[in-house]
């Protein structure tokens, strides 16, 4: 895919997560989740390393973000992914190959419909005993659904199922 095309997929899920784009700077665009904005680089990586990581934290720092997305080509160094499994804190980063958004999960023939509940529709399904969809499941991360929070699957050709979203 061109720069152009992934680009293209990148604001089509950050769209679809109901994000709203603000404006671009230099090779960051910048998205409002609500009140809180989000920082998106558009530079796409070839490999994503610990110094790029880093680097990109510290670019946070400058505009006060607490959350960021970067993408990569091929691969992400084990210490990137360890470094960002510890972090549980803010900024939050997200890391996206651009082969996972090559394939549009999203409006795909055979994909179910499927519909975040609000936290008072949730509980009436009991959580606990709920299936479960981890957190890193391409569905999962695509709309970045929250850890505890419940989906509704709707299919043309099964009946409606839910499911925790855990880590």
């Amino acid at each position: 895919m061109s720069g152009e095309r992934e680009r293209k997929k990148m604001n089509q899920m950050l769209t679809a997560r109901g994000w709203i784009f603000q404006q671009a700077l230099c090779d960051i665009d910048v998205w409002a989740d609500g009140d809180k904005l989000v920082y998106v680089s558009t530079t796409i990586w070839p490999k994503l390393t610990i110094g790029i990581l880093k680097e990109f934290l510290i670019r946070l720092q400058t505009f006060d973000g607490n959350h960021g997305i970067l993408q990569y080509r091929i691969d992400v160094t084990t210490q990137v992914k360890e470094f960002i499994k510890s972090r549980s804190h803010v900024p939050i980063v997200e890391t996206f190959c651009v082969d996972e958004l090559t394939l549009d999960i999203v409006n795909y023939c055979l994909q179910p419909r499927f519909t975040l509940l609000a936290n008072h529709d949730a509980y009436k399904y009991g959580k606990s005993a709920l299936p479960k969809l981890l957190h890193s499941d391409p569905i999962a991360r695509y709309y970045n659904w929250p850890i505890g929070s419940v989906v509704k699957i709707e299919s043309e050709h099964m009946s409606t199922l839910y499911r925790l979203v855990v880590p």
